[in-house]
């Protein structure tokens, strides 16, 4: 995501850095090409990992049709998208940050240039049980099943 100023529209592709490691000399960008499906275009939204799980978590933003409220994770090894849920009242500007001892996600504040700024704090737990990969088996069908019904 993210926003392209000469065409003034709100971005959808998803990138990774990679650090320099013992088998490359220099630090580099690489697009991801994900598969099935991916989060609508957006600016604004704020990101952060999930090591335990190998996921990286985005909410919110500004898109295509407004403000944004839902909760997206790429799992960092297939390169998949899964919608996980919608989350609080649309918003951007707010922020967020992982707590991994307890596994879950806190965001705070935000605006949707309502009567004021938002000073409220979500929690977002995904149950400790449940994989990355049961979430992204869920969405596989899901799209699966839209194609077929287009077809």
């Amino acid at each position: 995501g993210g926003w392209d100023k000469d065409k003034k529209e709100p971005l959808q592709d998803t990138w990774a850095f990679y650090f320099k490691d013992s088998t490359n000399t220099d630090c580099y960008w690489r697009q991801i090409k994900t598969k099935y499906s991916h989060p609508p275009k957006r600016r604004h939204a704020v990101g952060v990992n999930d090591a335990s799980r190998n996921c990286f978590i985005i909410f919110g933003g500004f898109g295509d049709e407004g403000y944004i409220n839902d909760v997206w994770a790429l799992n960092l090894t297939t390169d998949i998208w899964v919608n996980i849920t919608p989350g609080p009242q649309p918003r951007l500007d707010h922020q967020v940050v992982y707590d991994a001892n307890s596994k879950r996600l806190l965001l705070y504040g935000g605006d949707a240039r309502l009567q004021g700024k938002f000073h409220d704090v979500w929690e977002l737990q995904i149950d400790p049980e449940l994989s990355l990969e049961a979430l992204e088996h869920a969405a596989t069908v899901k799209v699966q099943k839209a194609k077929n019904k287009k077809n």
